[in-house]
């Protein structure tokens, strides 16, 4: 099983969440790496299911790797790795791909920082373009790493945040998701009027809703 765990001094017991990253463990400082593999092995069930039920499954192995797939905006983009050996790690940027020079450690550090920039100068336009047409005062935009949500909408704040990981997903779902966070300027709760609300801007909600659990898997790392 892949997961990612977070060690804490406030901590006191183990907590297993299933998120969009997948499975995250929180754990205190002093609890051993077996002890949290028997912890996940009794709730195996559990996590199986709630994986299920999100559409989710663990990192897909072998993309960190020349050759390895990812997407941007539902196209596939070619990973090319080069030897780390001499000079700095980088990460260049070449039409339907990537040219990498850094060990396995660092690849996947590049990447998501590569998507988090990109996501950063893409993500305001589009949310700009959507609260134009539906009528509404564009939010501030914050793009962020959220463990189980594609994005949200604070009326405090006035601003929709949004996953990075957005960005591998073909455009019509990142439409889906900004139109379902700007329906919430109006409606704060998913109430019918809500749900009218985003049926007037995007009808085949349905579906879009349905991709991200049944298809996302596949476009994340």
């Amino acid at each position: 099983m892949d997961f990612q765990v977070t060690r804490s001094f406030r901590r006191k017991t183990l907590q297993v969440r299933v998120g969009v990253r997948g499975v995250d463990v929180s754990a205190p400082v002093w609890v051993s790496d077996s002890e949290i593999g028997e912890f996940l092995l009794k709730q195996k069930e559990w996590i199986d299911r709630a994986l299920q039920e999100a559409g989710l499954r663990q990192s897909r192995d072998g993309v960190f790797v020349s050759g390895g797939t990812l997407y941007v905006m539902g196209e596939a983009y070619q990973l090319e790795c080069l030897a780390a050996d001499t000079g700095l790690p980088c990460l260049e940027e070449f039409a339907g791909g990537w040219r990498v020079k850094a060990d396995t450690a660092l690849r996947r550090r590049l990447i998501v920082k590569w998507y988090h920039l990109k996501a950063s100068r893409m993500f305001p336009q589009i949310v700009d373009d959507w609260a134009a047409r539906m009528g509404l005062v564009c939010p501030r935009v914050i793009v962020k790493d959220q463990q189980r949500l594609w994005g949200s909408y604070s009326a405090r704040t006035q601003s929709v945040q949004l996953n990075w990981r957005l960005l591998a997903f073909p455009p019509v779902i990142m439409d889906y998701i900004v139109v379902h966070e700007l329906s919430h300027a109006r409606h704060l709760n998913h109430s019918r009027a809500f749900w009218a609300e985003v049926s007037r801007f995007c009808p085949e909600w349905h579906a879009r809703r349905r991709w991200l659990r049944t298809d996302a898997p596949r476009y994340l790392f």
